[in-house]
């Protein structure tokens, strides 16, 4: 019996009924874990074979935790980011350590489109005034002011899967579309994408939206800061829909 801890916020027996469903074997146990304290995690290790991980990074994987799983063979992280996972710790007790790269590409590209275009339109502030009774076209229009994408000057920093999607689809809009990244794409690529490469501080003084498409590293960390954000149009926008430090 293969016992399998699950330290995401998802039901054990639905991870249990999707493993049956694609593998076809019932020989697994399945026990999840989310909100247990240090005791019962510990307890829950002891005769875990695999570790489902935590993609809300709640629960870190250390070289601690690694001791209290003398039987952990394998360790699958339900999410791109791994950086709460002790992965030389891993490697040096024989755990493989798997991660989900691309698996929401078109799902943040997407969700960052949206983002931009309310943000634009004012839409949040417009829909919290007219859910309120409150019709607000006349402040919308002359006042706020409310904006096309078309035309936009738009910058992406990290050219990643991410952000190859989101240029794809800001090219349908019309976009004037800048890109920072420390590994320039070809001029084939550029052109297939319709975007222009830019240094970072050019990039962030000519877009009127900029967002943000970078994993979390000591070289990211830090990244946008003060002095980024004033090179920065008084009125442009900027989305993070990469980590959050």
């Amino acid at each position: 019996m293969t016992k399998i801890v699950v330290l995401s916020p998802v039901p054990a027996p639905l991870v249990y009924q999707w493993l049956v469903s694609q593998s076809g074997r019932a020989d697994i146990a399945v026990v999840g874990v989310e909100g247990a304290g240090q005791a019962e995690l510990q307890r829950a290790l002891e005769d875990a074979e695999i570790i489902l991980g935590d993609y809300t990074f709640r629960v870190t994987i250390t070289e601690e935790v690694l001791g209290w799983a003398p039987r952990l063979r394998f360790i699958q992280q339900p999410s791109v980011g791994y950086q709460h996972i002790d992965v030389n710790a891993c490697q040096q007790k024989g755990v493989a350590v798997a991660n989900t790269p691309g698996v929401n590409d078109a799902a943040v590209a997407e969700h960052t489109v949206m983002l931009a275009l309310a943000l634009l339109k004012k839409a949040f502030y417009a829909h919290r005034l007219t859910s309120q009774g409150e019709w607000v076209q006349r402040e919308l229009m002359w006042e706020r002011g409310i904006f096309e994408l078309q035309g936009k000057n738009y910058g992406i920093i990290g050219m990643g899967r991410i952000g190859r999607e989101l240029a794809q689809r800001l090219a349908v809009f019309g976009t004037h579309t800048f890109y920072y990244d420390p590994i320039r794409l070809s001029p084939e690529h550029e052109g297939e994408l319709k975007v222009q490469y830019k240094p970072l501080d050019d990039l962030l003084k000519l877009s009127d939206i900029v967002s943000l498409h970078v994993p979390l590293t000591e070289q990211t960390r830090g990244l946008i800061s003060e002095r980024e954000l004033g090179l920065m149009k008084f009125s442009a926008v900027f989305i993070n829909v990469a980590r959050g430090e």
